[in-house]
């Protein structure tokens, strides 16, 4: 699927530039999460708390490599169970 070219996301050289429509919704909302798995979710996955960064793959591989912390998942569905997790107080 192509990105749409009238999106203010779109980059022609990579589609739709993730870190840009990361900090657009972190102007816009309190918090922000971001799952990712390849090299193109780096800079984006980078953007968000690190208890809002999800990795599996290339991804949490070289986020091992950096000593970057996040929170692995194997299926995205695991991202929004954590997401709609009550919060322990």
């Amino acid at each position: 699927m192509k990105a749409p070219s009238d999106s203010p996301y779109f980059r022609p050289e990579f589609g739709v530039d993730k870190r840009l429509l990361v900090e657009d919704l972190q102007s816009r909302y309190v918090r922000v999460a971001f799952a990712g798995n390849g090299s193109p979710d780096l800079q984006a996955s980078l953007a968000v708390p690190r208890e809002l960064r999800f990795a599996r793959g290339w991804l949490a591989r070289r986020f091992d490599q950096d000593s970057v912390p996040y929170r692995p998942f194997d299926a995205w569905s695991e991202v929004a169970d954590a997401l709609l997790a009550p919060v322990a107080r």
